[in-house]
């Protein structure tokens, strides 16, 4: 059962990621003034936003600085799976946090974002694009689908704590 979309916002925004009311079974668009080098939306700003345009049922997630997400996308005959092991032959990254609505039957493995903190002072504003079917989602671009949203397939984002194997109701 998902989560009170509420307490969800309010809980993502307690922990400094911006939280977007985006229509429901869809994944954009978020509201105006809400993304790129626009202030990270608050809760008061996704609660406004979601009494004025109640169809904004599922959550968007803007990054905070210091975090990213490598969007990894191995589905469809899409190239993510090749790159992303490619990206993992001698330094692989950690295991970390997946957010997918990919996780039911047939899932492959691959496909989701995983979230990284970044080292300290380190300037996020080169990481950007996307090559072979990665991309990167940072704090001035682009933003995640939160857990408990529908995806326009009709599954359920959810996130999956990769090192305790257990899936998680937040990020």
């Amino acid at each position: 059962m998902p989560r009170d979309p509420h307490q969800n916002a309010a809980d993502l925004a307690d922990k400094g990621y911006g939280p977007l009311a985006i229509p429901t079974g869809a994944k954009s668009p978020p509201p105006t003034g809400t993304t790129g080098a626009d202030p990270v939306p608050t809760y008061r700003d996704w609660l406004d936003t979601v009494e004025r345009e109640p169809h904004r049922g599922n959550t968007g997630v803007r990054l905070p600085a210091g975090l990213v997400g490598v969007d990894v996308d191995g589905y469809d005959l899409k190239a993510g799976g090749d790159t992303w092991a490619a990206l993992n032959e001698n330094d692989p990254f950690p295991n970390t946090i997946v957010v997918s609505a990919r996780f039911g039957p047939g899932y492959d493995g691959i496909s989701g974002i995983r979230l990284y903190r970044l080292p300290e002072n380190m300037d996020e504003s080169s990481l950007w694009g996307s090559h072979g079917g990665v991309e990167i989602i940072r704090h001035g671009h682009r933003y995640l689908m939160g857990p408990g949203s529908t995806h326009p397939n009709g599954e359920m984002y959810r996130a999956f704590d990769v090192p305790t194997r257990q899936f998680r109701e937040d990020l």
